[in-house]
């Protein structure tokens, strides 16, 4: 038997990049300091779909999972992180925080209409320098 959470953990010491959101996780494979989709699991659901050939140590893992009833598979913590911008205030002394709308990134203070939490695969494509700033939030 084997949860989610801990196939995730499997997965990632075999050195793939695992991200989670409500419905699955998707996988990538590390090549050349990129990293290549290579399918993804549904939770709730019997729906696996990868696009190239598993390794005996993932299949091994899959095999498990998949025996594992839908149930007895556990909740998935996804993480959720937001970036306070340091010493950047509002005059009325309210926190700055990295936002993104219409392809750009930008500063706000904090505003529920506005994308400014964002998960682990949308904080790879925030810029270096914010993403070390990111701090995570509990739900």
């Amino acid at each position: 038997m084997l949860t989610s959470q801990e196939l995730i953990e499997k997965l990632k010491e075999l050195g793939y990049k695992i991200y989670v959101d409500s419905l699955r996780m998707n996988i990538y494979r590390p090549f050349v300091g990129q990293k290549i989709f290579i399918g993804h699991i549904s939770f709730g659901e019997h729906r696996y779909n990868f696009l190239e050939e598993l390794p005996d140590e993932f299949l091994s893992l899959l095999t498990e999972y998949i025996l594992t009833p839908l149930e007895k598979r556990g909740e998935i913590e996804v993480p959720y992180y937001r970036i306070p911008l340091p010493h950047l205030f509002t005059t009325d002394g309210k926190q700055q925080y990295l936002t993104f709308k219409d392809d750009t990134y930008f500063a706000s203070k904090f505003n529920e209409k506005l994308k400014q939490t964002f998960d682990e695969e949308e904080l790879e494509r925030v810029p270096k320098f914010y993403r070390n700033l990111a701090i995570r939030i509990k739900d």
